[in-house]
């Protein structure tokens, strides 16, 4: 079912996670691109490497770029999503700001808001900034990232084994990956 939206608009959510151990499962990011400032806090993302768990520890004055599944499905593969978990070290509870933009723009407006809200939260340990497809955005591979493969052996090597990434309308592709979140699977709370 097509979702039917204003073509641009932007959500921020607040969110708060409990230190319980194991609150924050494994996943990839869904949209194009996540950035994602970090705070002065121990490292909380961890990554998995060749079938190892590694900190992703912050570095001073640095912003952390994490691709999306749908990067990967526009560079034919040549950038993988990352698989990635979020560990709560601390005790406390975890503030979250998540800013989605689906039009890749922000106003200045909504960039003084946010900061305004930062700087206000003394808890805070990231602030990750999704920049998403519009919801009816046909995603498909690019040709350029297909010819680069095709003209280069060193990058078809570097891809590994043949994928095809099938085109996809954003919005139906978010639609399946939030509902799978819920307990029936249909993107809904079961409150019946």
């Amino acid at each position: 079912m097509p979702v039917s939206l204003p073509i641009e608009f932007a959500l921020h959510r607040f969110l708060y996670a409990d230190p319980t151990p194991g609150a924050l499962q494994v996943f990839l990011d869904h949209p194009g691109l996540l950035v994602e400032k970090k705070g002065a806090v121990p490292p909380e993302q961890e990554v998995e490497e060749g079938g190892q768990w590694i900190n992703a520890d912050p570095i001073p004055g640095c912003i952390v770029c994490n691709i999306g599944e749908m990067w990967e499905v526009w560079s034919n593969g040549l950038y993988k999503s990352t698989l990635h978990r979020v560990v709560h070290r601390g005790s406390n509870y975890r503030i979250l700001i998540m800013a989605y933009d689906m039009c890749v723009t922000a106003s200045r407006e909504q960039i003084r808001h946010l900061e305004t809200a930062i700087q206000n939260l003394t808890s805070l340990s990231s602030i990750p900034f999704f920049f998403e497809p519009n919801f009816d955005a046909r995603i498909e591979p690019l040709p350029t990232a297909r010819r680069m493969q095709e003209e280069d052996r060193a990058l078809r090597k570097l891809r590994g084994p043949e994928k095809t990434y099938e085109p996809v309308v954003y919005g139906d592709f978010l639609l399946r990956k939030v509902g799978s979140n819920f307990d029936t699977g249909k993107g809904r709370y079961d409150a019946e």
